[in-house]
């Protein structure tokens, strides 16, 4: 945004610009609204090349789930970038269907955001809550059965997701 306001301010010592499709001199009212246009245009993550998309993603996800300013460890954060990777290899996975290393780094991630939502349920359900609603995950893929095979801890409390109460 810094960037845009800096082009834009740049531009406005120029009082006349030629026009990219008729030739003619641009006025200076005219040309910043056009000089916006081309910045936002140029600026745009659709125009931006992957990796470019993929830091916007990941400082959106930081951005809107951390506790303070500095935060990127907490479980709510890790979810949130692991959703935004899985995401992404979703998209690459249905372009490359045959990519192995990608479907396995999918389950993987799949995984690891498995096992921090059920951290997060044991010790923070009202947190889980808010964090699966805002990113639109399914409950259920969080727990297969109530306590795993083998295991020796005690099952996770149940957490009703009724929008009545």
């Amino acid at each position: 945004m810094r960037f845009l306001q800096h082009l834009i301010s740049q531009l406005k010592f120029f009082s006349y610009l030629p026009h990219p499709t008729c030739r003619l001199p641009l006025h200076i009212s005219q040309m910043t609204t056009a000089a916006r246009a081309l910045a936002q245009r140029a600026l745009a993550l659709n125009s931006a090349n992957a990796h470019g998309a993929r830091r916007a993603a990941v400082r959106n996800a930081v951005e809107s789930f951390r506790r303070k300013p500095a935060d990127t460890g907490s479980p709510e954060v890790q979810i949130a970038l692991l959703s935004a990777r899985i995401a992404h290899l979703t998209e690459h996975l249905k372009t490359h269907r045959k990519d192995k290393a990608s479907t396995r780094a999918v389950v993987a991630l799949v995984q690891k955001r498995r096992s921090q939502m059920q951290y997060l349920l044991r010790k923070k359900p009202d947190v889980y809550k808010q964090v699966v609603q805002r990113l639109e995950l399914r409950p259920s893929t969080v727990f297969s059965k109530d306590v795993p095979l083998g295991a020796k801890k005690r099952p996770a409390p149940r957490i009703s997701f009724d929008t009545t109460n």
